[in-house]
């Protein structure tokens, strides 16, 4: 009786102590938050924050399953990457999109000039000098920077990617040919993070997919074409051949 009274006891005070702390973790929270210190929160999932920076799963592409991994890529070997920037005022240019292409809308049809939209839309020359200035120090070569300054193109060698994005390059064979992927997902420092939307260029195993298989064979004898449509859509092509396996022609709704 007295050792059932004991354990008793002792899981009644466990108990209290995880509820306190429990308790204590939401109070420091909410103090926290009003007192304007840092609070962790529940993080975005399109993106991963690690030690000092962000990672950027969406630019971590996958290789057909026929690629073999060869191994590591060479540290010497060239790399290239586009580091898209984020545009300003995201919510004004997406309502502008709508309204520009909404037939009901006043603003239908009233285009901007590239000066236009750059002037209201495209990133700040600050976000670009901080990403050229964050490629410099990692040691990559700044090449170009379009006029509305949608990304920063580098080159520079692998390890010198692998460093600058916090990942690794593998080299595989696919289809004949060696290409180079990451195998982590690239990141950037937090202080460029919310500039920066993608890392893209480090997988070289962009590759054309044949359509030979998808070829439709000719008719068995010469058929004139019958008259001219009223309206566009009207006699659609019964033999046209489709891109990756569709069986229609994918502008005609």
């Amino acid at each position: 009786m007295h050792k059932t009274l004991l354990r008793l006891a002792l899981l009644t005070g466990l108990l209290t102590c995880l509820t306190a702390l429990d308790a204590g973790a939401a109070f420091a929270g909410s103090a926290g938050a009003a007192l304007g210190l840092p609070v962790t929160k529940v993080l975005e999932p399109v993106t991963t924050v690690l030690a000092g920076r962000v990672s950027l799963p969406a630019s971590l592409s996958s290789l057909p399953g026929t690629a073999k991994l060869l191994g590591a890529a060479a540290p010497a070997s060239r790399a290239r990457a586009l580091i898209s920037l984020r545009h300003r005022n995201e919510a004004q240019l997406e309502n502008f999109i709508a309204t520009v292409s909404d037939p009901s809308s006043a603003s239908y049809g009233r285009y901007l000039t590239p000066a236009q939209f750059a002037g209201r839309y495209a990133p700040s020359a600050s976000t670009v000098q901080a990403v050229e200035a964050f490629a410099r120090d990692s040691g990559l070569q700044v090449q170009a920077v379009p006029s509305n300054r949608a990304y920063v193109y580098v080159t520079g060698s692998v390890a010198q990617m692998q460093h600058a994005f916090a990942t690794t390059i593998k080299t595989y064979l696919l289809g004949g040919q060696k290409v180079q992927a990451p195998t982590k997902a690239p990141s950037v420092p937090r202080s460029i993070a919310t500039s920066v939307t993608a890392v893209e260029g480090l997988d070289t195993a962009d590759a054309a997919r044949p359509q030979t298989a998808l070829q439709t064979p000719p008719a068995p004898a010469y058929v004139n074409a019958p008259p001219f449509s009223s309206y566009w859509g009207q006699s659609l092509a019964t033999q046209a051949p489709g891109a990756y396996g569709q069986t229609q022609l994918p502008n005609v709704v």
